[in-house]
């Protein structure tokens, strides 16, 4: 029975991807488009969900959903508690009360895992000048990853069994999974592209329209090559290199003047599961390694960075939004210095909540 094993360019990627939000919203010259880093996070959500998932499945024929449910939990809410609390304290000195009561509201949607809700029928623009001044619009992306862990172990264990509840070998069993996934990530790419157009809110924070970005990671998973496909270590450096192209390109090429997701979604997306996938075909160790994305993923810096990632995504808005608020003619060195502000807080707040 496969293991699913620690990955450090895995780690390296989710440095990425935090590092190009915050640089986006540190508003970083050359890196407006860094906000695809959630995009990244959520290719990267549906590998590891689906693979520890599947592996479970595969060894039991069934999901503890108590148990999954409860290591979510353990994980993600203790550090998002936290920061709601400071974040309404600190509300307490950067807005006048009037400004307060919207906050508590958003905090209070967060603190349940639905402010993408609470933000799409608010009318809230992610890229909107009025998105600024909320300490947690951030917490979007928060709802739309619960929401996907409440659906998905459902999702994959009904397909899994299949209708007669089990009796078919694993590979026929892995087969609808992986039909399933691609008619997801068809039917949620399609959505996509049409609520884009119609209802913009609903394409950017709905976990439905989102749903494509968790298959595509989820599909790198089942359709999971081994190292040495090919018997060419230079087939997994070049698709590396590609994808981690692909997401440079669209952090540092998209603005906030495109309508989005859309199809600019795609790229980023794509480069992510093209990262993931080829650090199963290199080592980071190695003749040919060394020359890898996964040898840059796992340098030590990215490493620390991404063991963070989570809390320092929950610290930096709410840093970022006050101190523009006490601030207001905030120039870079200023943002600079409160996204390591927000950083400091994060490993804090890693370490002891």
């Amino acid at each position: 029975m496969e293991r699913f094993a620690y990955r450090p360019d895995i780690e390296g990627l989710r440095a990425i991807a935090v590092l190009l939000v915050v640089a986006a919203h540190a508003r970083i010259p050359g890196a407006q488009g860094g906000f695809i880093g959630v995009d990244v996070f959520f290719v990267l959500s549906g590998y590891l969900i689906s693979a520890l998932l599947t592996l479970e499945m595969e060894k039991t024929g069934a999901v503890d959903f108590w148990a999954f449910y409860a290591r979510r939990f353990r994980r993600l809410a203790p550090g998002l508690l936290f920061m709601l609390l400071a974040a309404c304290v600190l509300a307490e000195f950067a807005f006048s009360p009037m400004r307060q009561v919207s906050q508590a509201s958003a905090a209070a949607s967060a603190a349940a895992w639905v402010s993408n809700f609470h933000f799409a029928f608010d009318d809230l623009s992610y890229f909107g000048p009025a998105a600024e001044s909320n300490l947690f619009l951030h917490t979007w992306s928060l709802g739309v990853e619960e929401q996907f862990y409440l659906v998905w172990p459902l999702l994959l264990l009904l397909v899994f069994r299949g209708r007669s509840g089990g009796g078919s070998d694993t590979a026929a069993r892995t087969d609808r999974l992986k039909i399933a996934l691609a008619s997801v990530f068809a039917g949620g790419f399609a959505l996509c592209l049409w609520l884009t157009v119609a209802y913009p809110l609903a394409a950017f924070y709905m976990m439905p329209v989102r749903a494509w970005q968790f298959s595509l990671g989820a599909l790198v998973w089942l359709f999971r090559p081994s190292a040495g496909l090919l018997r060419s270590e230079r087939l997994g450096i070049f698709l590396g290199w590609l994808g981690f192209l692909l997401i440079a390109l669209a952090a540092f090429v998209y603005d906030a003047n495109a309508p989005y997701p859309s199809w600019r979604a795609l790229p980023p997306s794509l480069g992510a599961a093209l990262v993931i996938a080829s650090g199963r075909l290199v080592p980071s160790k190695g003749r040919r390694g060394v020359f890898s994305v996964s040898a840059l993923l796992s340098l030590r810096f990215l490493q620390a960075v991404g063991r963070v990632s989570y809390s320092w995504y929950l610290w930096h808005w709410p840093i970022l939004v006050a101190g523009g608020a006490i601030y207001v003619q905030a120039g870079l060195p200023v943002r600079v210095a409160l996204a390591l502000l927000s950083l400091a807080l994060a490993t804090i707040s890693s370490r002891c909540v």
